[in-house]
């Protein structure tokens, strides 16, 4: 939406499948999102701000959501999920969180569980929420390759972690309200 005029232009240009979860890159130039068809399921998709062809990231069809640029736009975190009741089962193999190039290449599994990722300030870690038990949410990390999870913090009744850009912030929800506190990365 064009802020002075408040004229919408549409970012892509394909009628093909339904298209949920946009994510813009750091530059701006670019904005990641998922794809849905009932009959070819989803991906995860590259494509220019200005217009032109996407780019499918994902090397297979899947259930895909919430994909997020790291901070230097290279790389790309995405959740994969598994089908059944609603959602046909297919390719619901090796659920997780995944990070890819933002160019392409082979996706990496850094979690086998977790949702709503993104990556920390510096990029070299990706922090997610995952449950802890019925009542509580706790936010974890992994470095790049899946490896030295951490607990940064787990609240009862939290709902939603946030980390700020730059690292130094964590907003949350907790009983309907919203709170911001000083981010601690050793948790």
């Amino acid at each position: 939406r064009d802020t002075a005029t408040g004229r919408q232009r549409r970012l892509t240009d394909q009628n093909d499948h339904y298209e949920f979860y946009p994510s813009v890159s750091p530059d701006g130039r670019r904005v990641v999102y998922t794809t849905w068809d009932d009959q070819d399921l989803g991906s995860v998709r590259v494509a220019p701000i200005g217009g032109g062809a996407s780019r499918v990231l994902t090397p297979e069809p899947g259930h895909y959501v919430e994909p997020r640029f790291s901070p230097d736009g290279s790389k790309i975190v995405y959740r994969k999920f598994t089908g059944g009741f609603l959602l046909a089962p297919f390719w619901s193999m090796e659920p997780g969180i995944y990070v890819v190039d933002a160019g392409g290449g082979e996706p990496v599994r850094v979690s086998e569980s977790g949702f709503d990722a993104q990556f920390d300030a510096g990029g070299e870690r990706v922090l997610f929420s995952e449950s802890a038990d019925i009542t509580e949410l706790a936010l974890k990390s992994v470095d790049l390759a899946g490896n030295e999870e951490r607990t940064h913090l787990q609240g009862a009744k939290v709902t939603e972690f946030s980390v700020s850009p730059d690292g130094r912030w964590v907003a949350f929800t907790e009983q309907y309200k919203a709170f911001v506190a000083p981010f601690a990365r050793t948790g």
